[in-house]
């Protein structure tokens, strides 16, 4: 073995170290304890446990009865809105390890370590070993991605798809094996099927197969059938979208947003005014300066042009795509963090001397990785496993209680935790009271219920137990008079539950209150319609 290959294997080897080291710090900072903050992880979490249950039971032949009952044990899924390959991932997970939040944020975890893998992988193509690693060290520091990849949510699942199919496309520009370019598509796909905003990445790969091969690629015969490929690979996606997650179309619709707003010159420049907060200011500017510099030296390699064309072409049509959506979130600039960690990176590799590059960069990169880890802890918001927990010691099989409140599937998630076997029927009064598509923001609708419908509905269901938040939505009339009731003397308090968290504006307690004169109706059954898919759904005894 030449004297230069040991080099660069020990390169290898100590960048390996160095971003496992990340790796383990990400993974001692992230919640795992049922203490979910972001309102859609608890449901993301239990996605997958309605999959592994589903298989569990065998009913194969009525899935959406099954769906329907296990909805009303746990009225926290997400699962008709966004693609399967994550839950999927999580049920063979869970049915390893058995459900927990800890276990699905490992899940995350795991698409983390594909992520840095393939981030590194596709900056070796055009820098050196510790370079590469200074990159993605970098990209594992910027608030953006220390934040949704810490928690359980589709993000970081789908950029590790995206980058390790950007990496095989690159290969294909380098080799012309057409077998690259396959699997480019398969991955990309991939994460599309992971989180549907990704599909701005076929503009940016066809825009990069342009760039590297002119009008030639227009005349490749096997990349038109590759592209067909991935279209036919896209039909269920498209068929899923229009018929099941039609409400997904509402982001681009522009829904909860003033009219023309989601094409107006506030919405092209918010993302602008984001970046900021999604990568901070210095990666910010070392990319922009990159720019500068690539436009008046040119290129100094062919594998630095393909780089750096595709990271281009992936923040440019990102930021297009992403800009009109009714969303208006950090979170949605995700992606863009890619791109900016790597033309960061390339400016170093052009500025400094290469024996210096490396070191530099992996030192700029692990200081940035530490201030973010010190200055954005997570946020954590904790109490819900302690409400589970009491509330299946003091009650029977099949006995029903009503949660009301903002964090719903953290409940839930507690419930499915502490025991795999459902127990209890569990009410969410929001789904009673008003319908809501999503998310207030998009429509809220009071559906006028009274005082009157409220105590039928207690005797109905049987309801014995109420998980209660004070003040949440009661500008809703139904809402309003649903606190009103519960918290007249036709309950009893039992116990109040602290809820704490490290950011401010969270709830501060959940009450636990006791119905005083409960009926026990022989069987219970359900019926509650579902704004955000149109539907009506039915289960009991």
């Amino acid at each position: 073995m030449s004297a230069l290959k040991r080099t660069i294997l020990r390169s290898d080897a100590a960048a390996i170290v160095v971003l496992a080291g990340a790796i383990v710090l990400y993974l001692l900072t992230s919640p795992m304890a049922g203490d979910f903050w972001w309102s859609d992880t608890g449901s993301h979490s239990m996605n997958g446990a309605l999959i592994l249950d589903f298989i569990a039971s065998g009913d194969f032949g009525s899935p959406v009865k099954f769906v329907s009952q296990y909805y009303f044990r746990f009225p926290a899924l997400t699962i008709a809105i966004y693609p399967p390959i994550f839950p999927m991932v999580e049920a063979l997970i869970y049915a390893l390890v058995g459900y927990s939040h800890a276990a699905a944020q490992m899940v995350v975890l795991g698409f983390t370590v594909v992520a840095t893998t393939y981030f590194y992988r596709l900056c070796r193509t055009a820098m050196s070993p510790i370079m590469a690693a200074g990159a993605a060290l970098l990209l594992l520091s910027l608030p953006v991605i220390a934040l949704w990849s810490r928690q359980v949510m589709l993000e970081m699942p789908a950029l590790a798809l995206l980058i390790a199919a950007s990496f095989y496309l690159i290969r294909f520009l380098d080799s012309n094996r057409i077998s690259h370019l396959v699997v480019a598509v398969v991955l990309l796909v991939a994460s599309v099927y992971t989180k549907q905003t990704t599909l701005f990445a076929a503009l940016a790969f066809a825009a990069v197969l342009l760039a590297d091969r002119g009008w030639r690629a227009l005349r490749d015969r096997r990349i038109w059938l590759v592209a067909a490929f991935g279209i036919l690979l896209l039909i269920p996606f498209g068929a899923f979208t229009v018929i099941v997650a039609w409400q997904n179309l509402d982001t681009i619709r522009g829904v909860g947003q003033e009219a023309g707003s989601h094409v107006s010159w506030y919405a092209l420049t918010w993302y602008a005014s984001a970046l900021p907060e999604i990568a901070r200011i210095a990666p910010l500017l070392a990319a922009a300066a990159y720019l500068v510099v690539a436009v008046l030296r040119g290129w100094s390699t062919v594998a630095e042009r393909r780089l750096a064309v595709l990271m281009i072409a992936w923040f440019v049509t990102d930021y297009l795509f992403i800009s009109p959506l009714a969303h208006r979130e950090a979170r949605y600039g995700f992606f863009l963090a890619a791109p900016i960690a790597v033309l960061a990176a390339l400016l170093v590799v052009r500025l400094l001397p290469a024996r210096i590059a490396p070191a530099a960069a992996l030192a700029l990169s692990a200081t940035s990785l530490a201030l973010t880890l010190a200055v954005n802890p997570i946020p954590r918001v904790a109490g819900y496993p302690a409400i589970a927990d009491y509330l299946l010691a003091h009650t029977s099989q099949d006995d029903a209680v009503v949660f009301h409140g903002l964090r719903s599937p953290n409940f839930v998630a507690a419930l499915r935790a502490a025991k795999p076997t459902p127990q209890l029927f569990v009410l969410r009064a929001e789904k009673l009271l008003v319908d809501v598509r999503i998310m207030r923001e998009w429509g809220i609708n009071d559906r006028s219920v009274s005082e009157a419908d409220i105590a039928a509905m207690f005797e109905r269901y049987g309801i014995e137990y109420v998980v209660f938040q004070r003040d949440f939505w009661t500008d809703q009339p139904s809402i309003a008079r649903f606190q009103d009731f519960v918290l007249s003397d036709r309950f009893e308090r039992i116990a109040t539950f602290p809820i704490t968290a490290n950011i401010p504006g969270q709830e501060a307690q959940m009450l636990l209150l006791r119905y005083r004169t409960p009926s026990h109706p022989p069987t219970r059954s359900f019926e509650l319609k579902i704004p955000a898919v149109g539907v009506t759904v039915k289960g009991g005894t």
